[in-house]
């Protein structure tokens, strides 16, 4: 893996590159978190090569090595079109597959009805087929002071070892995702945990704004190849997906959009390497130029 920096919409945004040197560009936004950065993707990142992709996994602003933004700036349009000047500053050829998780997800599927024609393909980890205002707890009205004093009151572990401990509870203690947890914090010598609130309430707010069915018509009229991968643990996430996927699939007809047993929203985590097969699977089967 390696990394580059560019300098977008007066910030620097780090961007994680891997795969096959000059293939498809297969660019990726992860899901927010305290932890949140392009790291996750590293574990599918061997078969999306093999299937003849290079990787470019976005920072988003304010997480892993990316410049925070000014709290206005998180909103998801504005997100969408900064990942566009990332892939043109970093000269990428179109078509790009855009990918996201979660937050990722929106950004994505919203860049991509901004561009339709520079999109060959859309791969969406358990986002795009729902809008966050409607998930139950949602508050879209919530100002950011309400949010940072909400993150505030129910705070992660103050050290490492602590923060190990609570993930191993959750299944999330697996040794490449503890290295993409752990990457995601500025930690002193101590082993005390420096997060930035402000990106984070910036980012909740930005999101539970947007609205990823907003961009379902641009996706469906221009026929980009999606692929959508739905949570099925625990059970009520289950029936909520089984009814926006739905509501997704009536909109886009032609999207693939697809139940994955046993899986939560921790998507990477609960599936590991067999993410990126699916994936890459799923790529050569709709013919993406260049894939292998």
């Amino acid at each position: 893996m390696g990394f580059r920096s560019v300098d977008v919409a007066g910030a620097s945004v780090r961007v994680r590159t891997g795969g096959l040197e000059g293939g498809v560009p297969f660019v990726f936004w992860h899901s927010l978190g305290h932890a949140g950065n392009s790291s996750f993707l590293d574990i599918a990142v061997p078969a999306l090569a093999a299937a003849g992709c290079s990787t470019f996994a976005v920072d988003g602003p304010g997480f892993g090595g990316s410049d925070v933004l000014e709290t206005h700036a998180y909103a998801i349009d504005h997100l969408a079109g900064l990942l566009w000047e990332v892939v043109d500053a970093l000269e990428l050829r179109p078509p790009v597959v855009l990918s996201g998780h979660s937050w990722g997800g929106t950004v994505a599927i919203t860049a991509a009805a901004l561009r339709p024609a520079d999109v060959g393909a859309l791969v969406l980890f358990d986002s795009g087929h729902l809008d966050y205002a409607d998930v139950p707890g949602a508050n879209p009205a919530a100002t950011i002071d309400e949010l940072i004093a909400e993150l505030e009151g129910d705070p992660l572990p103050a050290t490492w070892d602590d923060l190990v401990a609570l993930l191993a509870e959750h299944g999330l203690d697996q040794e490449w995702t503890l290295a993409a947890w752990r990457e995601g914090f500025d930690v002193e010598p101590d082993g005390t945990r420096i997060a930035s609130n402000v990106a984070l309430a910036a980012s909740r707010q930005g999101l539970m704004r947007g609205r990823a069915s907003d961009a379902w018509p641009a996706v469906a009229a221009a026929a980009i190849p999606t692929l959508v991968l739905l949570a099925t643990e625990p059970p009520e996430q289950r029936e909520e997906n089984a009814e926006a996927g739905e509501r997704m699939r009536r909109a886009v007809p032609h999207a693939d959009v697809r139940p994955i047993e046993g899986m939560r929203h921790a998507v990477f985590a609960d599936l590991g390497a067999s993410v990126g097969t699916l994936v890459a699977e799923w790529l050569r089967e709709r013919h993406v130029a260049g894939t292998a």
